[in-house]
């Protein structure tokens, strides 16, 4: 029979660290672990048509059994015929990660006085379980945090979209004293932008309203 396919990283398992309620607790549908008998590509018809090669892994890991993974293709074929029919339903909104409270509060205060709705997250762990589940106009994230840093954070995410053929791409920015260094190892894991610390708040806000007119 056909070989199974292989599974994108980061998708199969189900992470429990990507709770922004901080409990620990994914939904069943959110994990891929739901009880419903019919498993088909046709829930999605919809939106598959634009994303042929999306619909053929989804149909590819329904065949081998692979709900999970087919679950995570048939999200991303979902959310690109949203991305292009909804427009407003993908702005303004801003995923903020770092360890330290004080500096998650800054920048929300700043995005959030100019109409921009935030969520955060306290590491790279967290923070990679949200962007496989939803856009963001952009993600600010620390590369020092415990857990999962964020270099290895925006490995793993240019890895899993890779693996799902995503046609949007997250758009990140690095978030960081500043060195040469570190600036080409943001370059070389994909992050879009680097803001060094400490911050300031027209750089974020020019960085955040950029993000919105690039393509993904």
């Amino acid at each position: 029979g056909e070989e199974p396919p292989r599974s994108p990283p980061g998708v199969a398992g189900g992470s429990r660290g990507g709770d922004p309620g901080g409990d620990g607790a994914i939904s069943s549908v959110a994990t891929g672990r739901s009880s419903a008998p019919a498993w088909n590509a046709s829930m999605f018809d919809a939106s598959s048509s634009a994303c042929p090669q999306l619909r053929a892994h989804a149909e590819r890991f329904l065949r081998n059994k692979m709900h999970h993974e087919a679950l995570a293709c048939m999200r991303e074929m979902l959310y690109s015929s949203l991305y292009r029919g909804a427009g407003g339903w993908f702005t303004k909104h801003v995923l903020i990660v770092d360890d330290s409270k004080v500096m998650r509060t800054f920048l929300r205060r700043i995005l959030e006085g100019q109409g921009y709705s935030t969520e955060e997250a306290t590491n790279g762990n967290q923070a990679l379980a949200l962007m496989k589940n939803r856009f963001y106009d952009i993600v600010f994230l620390d590369l020092e945090m415990p857990v999962m840093g964020g270099l290895d954070c925006a490995t793993a995410l240019r890895s899993w979209e890779r693996s799902i053929n995503r046609e949007h791409r997250q758009r990140i920015c690095a978030v960081s004293s500043h060195t040469d260094t570190k600036e080409r190892r943001t370059v070389d894991a994909g992050f879009d932008h680097y803001q060094s610390k400490p911050v300031r708040g027209p750089q974020i806000l020019e960085i955040a309203s950029a993000a919105q007119n690039e393509p993904r």
